[in-house]
């Protein structure tokens, strides 16, 4: 299942910079190419375009026990499970559909959101509207929070005005990428054994 137990071509940049008079024409129009400066982070649907760095992702995944994320033997179909979930077809009993986005940076993968259309009495309970998971090598890089904000604009374009967030209590790192992607803490509880906060972000603001 593509991450639901968690809860998935820039264009060049050309630039005109007037050269400095140290510099051995000085006054000239240099034209600099900066598309390898400014990033190419963007959310797409799973594809086995990036099938190896997704793999590679899943491996890294795996050696912190983190196995619901995918089989990396098992990427075809993956995507076709995505693609059905997002339909609604054939779920899985408790499911609900969802949307899989894929995080890539420079071509590669970064990490994987889930947007779940809808909510039913265990996603109320935990998981909430949207779960994501960055791979162990990208973590502590500002990923996790550009990762909730590009999902919010694609939870908004599904007609939601409202998405619920949850994690858990000594999630730190979690609750500060909630709360700055304007999440309010609505409460708190003990839900199989796990402390959980409970946020919601209101998508018309």
């Amino acid at each position: 299942m593509p991450g639901y137990g968690f809860y998935p071509k820039a264009s060049t940049h050309i630039c005109l910079h007037y050269a400095p008079q140290n510099l051995a024409y000085p006054g000239t129009l240099a034209v600099i190419n900066i598309s390898s400066i400014i990033s190419t982070m963007r959310l797409i649907k799973p594809t086995l375009k990036y099938k190896k760095s997704f793999q590679n992702g899943l491996r890294e995944f795996l050696k912190i026990d983190q196995q619901n994320e995918g089989n990396p033997a098992k990427v075809e179909e993956y995507i076709k499970e995505s693609r059905r979930y997002k339909r609604g077809t054939d779920l899985p009993k408790g499911m609900v559909p969802a949307s899989t986005f894929w995080l890539i940076d420079n071509d590669t993968f970064i990490g994987r959101v889930s947007i779940r259309h809808k909510l039913n009495k265990n996603l109320r309970n935990f998981g909430g509207h949207i779960g994501y998971a960055i791979r162990p090598s990208k973590r502590k890089r500002g990923y996790g929070n550009k990762i909730l904000t590009l999902a919010l604009k694609e939870a908004k374009k599904l007609n939601l005005n409202k998405v619920l967030v949850t994690c858990n209590e000594t999630n730190i790192a979690s609750q500060k990428i909630i709360e700055k992607n304007k999440g309010r803490l609505q409460q708190k509880k003990v839900y199989q054994g796990e402390r959980l906060r409970f946020y919601w972000i209101d998508l018309e603001e």
